[in-house]
């Protein structure tokens, strides 16, 4: 594809490898260790503006992790299934919802870290210094109203981080939807929100990552029953405590009861009955309620 960045032997000028505009930021930067037909290779060179990269053949003992920020912003919402709370279905308050909308999604690359190979030491951390890759895609987004988060975490009495669950959950979803869309890993993005400043609520984004939408989720609108029953089969066959890279992460990451955290909240989204399609796209907007701290 002609907005591809092709990466070059800086020394023979030969192309070596190809890669997405919007992947390069992450993993042709200056300073990235490059692997291609099980060679390494150390990034020197990265021209951004003509999408070119040059990189030379290294021994390397480490590779490279980039970071990144991303930003989702709403611009239009096209579909949504609604299940009204229990406890006052006549006040229309929304329990959770499902949505197909289409978005504006802004990457930002920040630092990469250098992690030694087989041992995972990180050997230190430098700056990005590229500009932010922007686009418009469709994302399927997951809602839960604050109360009903509220609710399920003391009723549990769970000593859980809902950033860190709302997160790992996210994380989760995005490893189990390729078996259902057959589609990569790398062609869905997902970011996380415990205070959406659209919905006004926890927002989970699980998004196209190719430029218009290549309709990954459309697919996940009309199977995200089965994607969620299946991450929920992964927390349920895994034989570790209290998460691991696995499931939902390690517990440094997820929380130390992250995996009962996670569960609990698959288990509310399928068992509770099904959220109804509406016509009315507009979010059901609340003052968000005085949580306790997690």
């Amino acid at each position: 594809e002609p907005d591809n960045v092709i990466v070059f032997d800086a020394e023979s000028g030969d192309a070596i490898g190809e890669f997405d505009r919007e992947g390069s930021i992450t993993a042709v930067h200056e300073g990235a260790i490059y692997q291609v037909e099980g060679e390494t290779w150390k990034v020197e060179r990265f021209d951004y503006e003509n999408r070119r990269a040059y990189a030379r053949a290294v021994a390397s003992d480490y590779f490279t992790d980039a970071q990144t920020e991303t930003e989702v912003r709403v611009l239009r919402l096209e579909e949504r299934g609604l299940r009204k709370r229990a406890k006052a279905p006549e006040e229309g308050g929304e329990d959770f919802a499902i949505w197909r909308a289409e978005v504006h999604v802004t990457t930002l690359a920040t630092l990469y870290k250098k992690i030694r190979f087989y041992t995972r030491e990180n050997l230190g951390a430098e700056d990005i210094v590229l500009p932010p890759e922007e686009m418009d895609t469709d994302a399927f987004v997951l809602t839960i109203s604050n109360e009903s988060l509220a609710e399920l975490m003391e009723s549990a009495d769970l000593v859980a981080d809902r950033g860190a669950t709302w997160f790992s959950l996210g994380g989760l979803l995005k490893r189990v939807a390729p078996l259902f869309l057959r589609c990569r890993s790398g062609d869905l993005g997902v970011t996380a929100q415990l205070a959406s400043g659209h919905f006004r609520r926890p927002a989970l984004y699980l998004f196209d990552r190719h430029h218009g939408g290549i309709g990954l989720v459309r697919l996940f609108y009309d199977a995200w029953e089965e994607v969620l029953g299946a991450a929920l089969d992964v927390l349920r066959a895994c034989d570790c405590l209290h998460g691991c890279p696995a499931c939902v992460g390690p517990p440094d990451e997820a929380g130390p009861e992250g995996k009962a955290a996670v569960a609990m909240l698959l288990e509310f989204f399928l068992e509770g009955g099904r959220p109804q399609p509406t016509s009315d796209l507009e979010p059901l907007l609340q003052e968000p309620p005085r949580l306790a701290p997690a």
